[in-house]
Order: structure tokens, then sequence, then C-alpha cells
């Protein structure tokens, strides 16, 4: 069991519950009342519960190749159109908005990472990005690809 887990009032809006889902990185938020769990939501519920897009979206961010990535694009715009409709705060939108862009990056990374372990031999590389931390790996690939002298 996790100790001090993120909790949500049951008073709480809905969409305070899907930006701590997406913000903490939870896949269970129990929903608290007089200091007792009177229940827990998932992503699954909230999104079900709203809309399917993000959940949708989420998804292709998560599985998303080279040739994908840019349908996401429109999921994303879809996500802001529903936010400004059900007339969500502006900052609690940045957030959700920030949390899919973060998570896209991710993606991006990673795919970049795989790609460079095909053609490149080791090195050190740094991806930087306003909202992301930095981070450093070391990409280690056979000399054989296209760039042999790297």
């Amino acid at each position: 069991m996790t100790e001090n887990p993120v909790t949500i009032s049951r008073f709480a809006y809905y969409y305070d519950a899907l930006s701590l889902i997406l913000l903490k990185g939870v896949k269970h938020l129990p929903v608290m009342e007089d200091s007792k769990v009177a229940g827990i939501v998932t992503l699954s519920d909230l999104l079900r519960r709203k809309n399917e897009n993000v959940m949708k979206t989420v998804q292709k961010i998560e599985k998303a190749d080279r040739d994908s990535l840019p349908q996401i694009k429109t999921g994303i715009y879809d996500i802001i159109d529903s936010l400004i409709r059900d007339r969500v705060p502006i900052f609690k939108m940045l957030k959700i908005i920030t949390k899919l862009y973060d998570r896209l990056a991710g993606r991006i990374i990673a795919l970049s990472i795989s790609e460079l372990k095909r053609f490149a031999a080791a090195m050190r590389i740094c991806f930087l990005s306003n909202g992301l931390k930095r981070t450093w790996r070391t990409v280690n690939a056979h000399r054989s690809g296209p760039f042999p002298g790297l």
C-alpha cells in the first residue's frame, strides 16, 4: 500500500481529478469524505464519463511511431476544444495540455533514441525542452550504421 497517497475530496471538480491523475502520474485516486475513503476513481472512469478523446489521445501518444505522430496533433486540438466548451479554468486547462505535450515529447525522445541506436555509434546526447527536465543518456549502438566514424 502506498504511504501518503494522492487523494481528492468527494466535492472536487471533474477536472481537478483529471489534473491530479495526469500531473501526479497515479493510476488510482482515492476519493475522500470526512477523512475516510468514499471510493476510488481512475483515469478510465473519468474519461469514459466525460470524453473518450482524451483517453484515445493518451493511448495514441503511448503507442505512436514515426508515421503516426502527426495524427496526435488533431487529438490534442480536439481536447482543447472540449476543455474550452466545458469552460474549464485556463490554469487547469494549461496543466492538462502541458502534461499531454510532455508525454508526447517523452515519446518523441524514446523514438529518437531508438533511431540513434540503429544508426549511430555510442555517444552522449541531450534533449532539452521548455517544461521538460534535461535528459542525458548514452546511446550504445553498433558502428556499422551510416555514420561509422562517429
